[in-house]
C-alpha cells in the first residue's frame, strides 16, 4: 500500500457542459413536442403545454441545484482510504475494502466515470473530474490489492457532441407524440388498462427514490434532499394520474 494525500477538485468546466447539455436536452424535446404535434395533427391544449413547461423549469431547477453542489465537491486520496468531500460532509471508503473498480471510457478513451464497490455493500461513483481522472486512476491502480477486479467500458458514440443533446430531445418528444396518438386513438379498453399502469410505475420510481437514494449514493448525502424531491414529484405525479384515470 502506498502513502498518499492527494486531493482532486471537481471540473468546473465539465459541470457547466452537463449543465448546457441538460438544458439542450429539455429545450429541445419541447420545442418537439409543438412542432411534432402539429406534423402530427395532434391537438395539445394550452394547458398541458403550460404543465409540461412549468415541470421541465422545476425539474432544471433541481439539476442545475445538484450541479451546483456537485462543483463543491471533491475526491481526496489518503494513505489507506478515500475521502469525498464538500461543504456539508465528508465520506471516507476504506481502500482495503475495495471489490471491484469500473472504469467507463468516452468514445475518445478519455475516462467518463470510475466506479468502485466495496466488500461492504458501499459504493463509490467519481465522476467530472475530467482533469485529473488520469492521476486517480493511477494512484487507485496503485494503492488495491491484487485480488481487486478491473473492469472497463468504452462509449459507443460521442456523447459530448454539441448536436446529441438537441437531437435527443427531438427524438423523445418525437416518440412521446406518437405514443401519445397511438393511445389517444387507441381502444377505450387499451387507455383503461395504461393509465394505471403508468401510475403504478411512477409510484415505484418515486418509492425507489424514497429509499434506495440513487443520486444521494453517486453523489454523497448532502444530496439526499434532491432524491426525496424527485420521489415525492414522482408519486404526486403517479396520484394525479390515477385521478385523471378515474375522471376519464
Amino acid at each position: 500500500m502506498l502513502l498518499l494525500s492527494m486531493e482532486f477538485l471537481i471540473s468546473k468546466k465539465e459541470t457547466k457542459r452537463r449543465r448546457y447539455a441538460f438544458l439542450a436536452l429539455i429545450s429541445s424535446f419541447y420545442i418537439g413536442l409543438i412542432i411534432f404535434s402539429k406534423l402530427l395533427t395532434l391537438q395539445i391544449s394550452p394547458t398541458s403545454l403550460i404543465l409540461i413547461l412549468v415541470l421541465l423549469i422545476i425539474f432544471y431547477i433541481l439539476t442545475s441545484n445538484y450541479f451546483n453542489y456537485l462543483s463543491n465537491s471533491e475526491i481526496a486520496i489518503q494513505d489507506g482510504y478515500i475521502e469525498r468531500k464538500n461543504k456539508q460532509n465528508i465520506e471516507r471508503y476504506l481502500i482495503a475494502e475495495i471489490k471491484n473498480i469500473g472504469i467507463k471510457r468516452r468514445s475518445n478513451g478519455n475516462i467518463r466515470e470510475i466506479s468502485i464497490c466495496f466488500t461492504n455493500k458501499r459504493n463509490l461513483y467519481i465522476n467530472a473530474f475530467e482533469e485529473d481522472f488520469r492521476m486517480i486512476e493511477e494512484i487507485l491502480l496503485k494503492s488495491i490489492n491484487k485480488e481487486v477486479i478491473i473492469r472497463e467500458s468504452k462509449e459507443p458514440i460521442d456523447y459530448d457532441n454539441l448536436l446529441f443533446y438537441p437531437i435527443l430531445g427531438l427524438v423523445i418528444s418525437f416518440v412521446s407524440i406518437l405514443a401519445y396518438s397511438k393511445v389517444v386513438l387507441a381502444d377505450y379498453s387499451i387507455t383503461k388498462m395504461l393509465f394505471p399502469l403508468f401510475s403504478v410505475y411512477l409510484l415505484s420510481l418515486g418509492i425507489y427514490f424514497l429509499i434506495k437514494k440513487p443520486i444521494a449514493t453517486g453523489s454523497g448525502k448532502g444530496i439526499v434532499k434532491t432524491d426525496n424531491i424527485f420521489g415525492i414529484c414522482m408519486i404526486v405525479f403517479s396520484i394525479l394520474i390515477f385521478l385523471a384515470f378515474v375522471l376519464y
